[in-house]
């Protein structure tokens, strides 16, 4: 069982743990497990790994990110010189269909669109955007339009969330609606609940993922 201030304890030790953070960047809120974080840092990739690492501490049930992104004056960009820096790496990287993905930037916030038929793929097109100097947030607005004609095999999908080693998947239900994979039921974790959901979408023929899991975790305090 964790209170309130032993969950933002934790939470910021594992930010402490992080190598290219400054704790004294990131600010630390906590109430209910929702933990809310703050404060500015000089690149993207400081917040999302701020973000990341907060969402793997247990008692993590939510996470609210407030970070903002801000270039020292010496190194301000334009937005024309990030979309040629973000269309550049999307090009280079071999797990994006060329062609597919629109990049729209606006004061630093690039907005991804267009369709894939994979959702590794759309979380590739957002991770090899991370650390380009500039970019203040992501929008990832890419649809995932499935080639496969098959029906989706639930029982493969419960299967392959039995076999994750961090998923107690004995208390995940799983029901299948057209293309759309459906979960409910319990996780321990928020770190849990997103390896199942990503567990989900490499199943051929998923185009939806409808996350309904809770976080069952124990707190004094509240």
């Amino acid at each position: 069982m964790k209170t309130n201030e032993d969950l933002q304890q934790d939470v910021e030790d594992a930010l402490k743990w992080e190598p290219l953070l400054e704790a004294a960047e990131i600010g630390v809120a906590v109430k209910n497990g929702i933990v809310t974080l703050s404060g500015t840092v000089d690149n993207y990739l400081k917040k999302m790994q701020a973000e990341e690492a907060a969402k793997k501490v247990a008692g993590v049930t939510a996470v609210v990110e407030t970070i903002d992104v801000k270039l020292p004056d010496s190194k301000a960009r334009t937005d024309y010189d990030i979309a040629v820096d973000v269309v550049s790496a999307l090009q280079d990287n071999w797990n994006i269909p060329a062609d597919c993905v629109k990049v729209q930037v606006e004061r630093g916030y690039v907005y991804l669109s267009g369709t894939l038929p994979w959702d590794y793929q759309r979380e590739a097109a957002k991770r090899t955007i991370h650390d380009i100097e500039g970019v203040k947030e992501v929008v990832n607005l890419i649809h995932i339009t499935s080639k496969e004609s098959t029906p989706i095999d639930r029982q493969k999908v419960i299967d392959a969330l039995l076999r994750h080693w961090s998923i107690n998947a004995n208390n995940i239900h799983v029901t299948v609606s057209g293309s759309t994979v459906i979960l409910k039921g319990f996780v321990s974790s928020l770190y849990q609940k997103e390896e199942a959901e990503k567990v989900v979408w490499k199943a051929p023929g998923v185009t939806q993922v409808d996350n309904q899991l809770n976080i069952d975790f124990d707190f004094t305090n509240i």
